[in-house]
């Protein structure tokens, strides 16, 4: 049982390669801060198309929030390291 305030860690394996070129895109500026609307304006996407990738990305992935798929992205190497 966890103490009072201890997050428990998560450790997601999944295959990296399930997931398209512009789910990894959307992933890894997600995990850099960026909001829906400016991934959109980014990658020339509507705001809806973007929603649409992360919910997929989501299920692919086997998260329920942006922070969590932030996580997985910076436990892959996908979080950009220039601030």
């Amino acid at each position: 049982m966890l103490a009072r305030g201890e997050a428990k860690a998560a450790s997601h394996e999944f295959d990296m390669s399930t997931l398209t070129d512009r789910e990894r895109q959307i992933l890894a500026l997600l995990a850099d801060g960026l909001s829906n609307k400016a991934i959109a304006a980014r990658l020339y996407l509507s705001v809806r198309t973007v929603e649409g990738h992360l919910a997929n990305l989501y299920t692919r992935v086997g998260v329920h929030s942006r922070t969590e798929a932030a996580l997985i992205a910076v436990q892959y190497g996908l979080a950009s390291r220039i601030r």
